[in-house]
This record gives C-alpha cells, structure tokens and sequence, in this order.
C-alpha cells in the first residue's frame, strides 16, 4: 500500500513538470490526503493533466456497473465518448472506446477547464498501436518500461539482504 502511494505521488510530481496533456494511468480521484494535496495543485494552476482508468467501481442505480450499462447503450461502431457522466466541482467523468476493434472502454477524467472531446481526440489518435488496441501506445511502453519481472526482484532481494547484517538478515527471512 505504501509502496503505491509513494509510486503514484512521484507520478503526480512528475506530470506537474509538463505544460502539455499528460495522460495519467488512474484516476483523478484521490485516495490519500497526500494525493489530494498534490490533484488539487493541479486544479487550482489549469494542469492539463487527465485520467485514463481501465477499471471503474462507479455503478448506476441499479447496481449496474456503468461501463457494462454504457457498452450496451453505445454505438455499434467505436470510438465514441459518453462525457459528463458525472461532474465534481474539479472534474468530470466520461467514458471512451478508443479502437473499434477493443472490447475495452475506459473512465476518462477530465478537469472542468478542459473539453472532455477535444482530449478524447487527442488520446484517440495515439490508441491505434496493434500491442493495445483502443489504449494509448504511452501508456502501455510506460507500463512496460516500470515493470518488475521475477527474476530482477529475485536479484535486488538478495542483493538488499546481502547489505545487511547478519541479525537483522534473519529477522527478515523469518517474516517472509
């Protein structure tokens, strides 16, 4: 959990250094005061920082997850936006399909100084790579980039347990 929160603040510190539209991988939503802090600096100076979420918990009255419920309703041929689905006093909460080939729709988060169609082309027109299609291409070679494989975790393991001393060493084996 901690590691989470200290991942997603560098990437909110590192959005803050750009002028352009930054995609972010998540929500605008903040889960954590620290998080809050940092969202709420992007409002109050016009950031053009969104959210691209895959997942969603967001449900219509019926308990319905929503994005099932938008798939349904939506047109047979993609890429469409359903904007405005909800408005908080700093954003609002669209939902995309980006490829017409990608069963895949996805919560767009989108400050209220900014039009949630014209970020939608923007994003539209960078979703068209064959590794996810109907996701942008920077999204994925960023996720690719971050990721930990097995075998790099095994090594910077014994690598940190190596630095150790001998006491605190085994303390640490007998929690794992």
């Amino acid at each position: 959990q901690l590691v989470n929160l200290i991942r997603r603040l560098l990437e909110l510190q590192l959005a803050n250094m750009f002028e352009t539209l930054v995609v972010l991988d998540g929500a605008l939503q903040a889960k954590h005061h620290f998080e809050a802090d940092v969202v709420s600096k992007f409002f109050e100076t016009n950031k053009n920082i969104v959210g691209l979420s895959k997942t969603t918990s967001i449900v219509t009255e019926n308990g319905i997850p929503v994005s099932l419920y938008l798939n349904r309703l939506a047109p047979l041929v993609p890429p469409w936006l359903a904007h405005d689905v909800l408005i908080s006093t700093k954003f609002q909460i669209s939902f995309v399909k980006l490829h017409e080939k990608s069963p895949y729709l996805f919560r767009l988060d989108v400050p209220n100084y900014l039009d949630a169609k014209n970020v939608s082309s923007q994003i539209l027109a960078r979703s068209n790579d064959a590794t996810f299609l109907g996701y942008p291409y920077e999204l994925v070679r960023v996720d690719e980039l971050a990721r930990i494989g097995e075998d790099e975790l095994a090594f910077m393991r014994q690598r940190f347990l190596s630095s150790l001393d001998s006491l605190t060493r085994s303390q640490l084996e007998q929690i794992r």
